[in-house]
């Protein structure tokens, strides 16, 4: 009886919004809760291992042999006798070598930002190897505002004596937590 006369004392307003109040608590909690438990670091890595799994189930076996990687990697710097960054005769020569097999498309998959003046010859002879290719997409940067969020970016195209009959695509890559690339930003709005 002692709890009826409590709530006679209420106004009809205070009595609806007391009954409400448990309720409203339960969702803000729950909201609450949601949000933490995705941003937990357990649940984030839970998610990555996911996405692996899914991406290892649903790809094709065997890979594509009509894709060729070339690449430049520590054998290829002993092999050279030489650390990064090799001659720009060097890469000339290499992707004449490539262009002689007549790919669909080369993927030079470095940026060639400068000029280097002190190899002046050789940006010639990287320039001449490009052009004559044919087929060859360089890389230009991305530089964005901020923390790369949404809004405009800043390009940073290939050197004048490179960018003669290629063509370029943006690479800016985006690591996930565990410092794998999962994802790739397909389409930006540049200045």
């Amino acid at each position: 009886m002692g709890g009826r006369r409590q709530w006679a004392k209420l106004t009809p307003t205070e009595a609806r919004l007391k009954r409400k109040l448990p309720l409203t608590l339960l969702i803000l909690g729950g909201t609450l809760g949601a949000t933490l438990l995705a941003n937990m670091v357990f649940w984030q890595g839970l998610q990555l291992h996911f996405e692996d799994w899914i991406l290892e189930v649903s790809s094709p076996m065997e890979p594509d042999q009509r894709v060729v990687i070339v690449g430049i990697d520590d054998i290829s710097f002993r092999e050279m006798e030489r650390a990064w960054p090799w001659p720009r005769t060097t890469q000339a020569k290499l992707i004449a070598n490539i262009a002689a097999a007549d790919p669909s498309v080369i993927g030079f998959d470095i940026l060639l930002t400068e000029a280097r003046p002190e190899d002046r010859g050789g940006d010639e002879a990287l320039g001449k190897a490009l052009e004559e290719a044919d087929s060859v997409v360089l890389l230009e940067k991305l530089v964005f505002e901020g923390m790369g969020g949404p809004g405009s970016a800043t390009v940073v195209d290939p050197a004048a004596p490179f960018r003669q009959n290629t063509r370029t695509g943006f690479f800016n890559l985006a690591m996930d937590s565990d410092l794998t690339i999962r994802r790739q930003r397909l389409l930006a709005r540049a200045q």
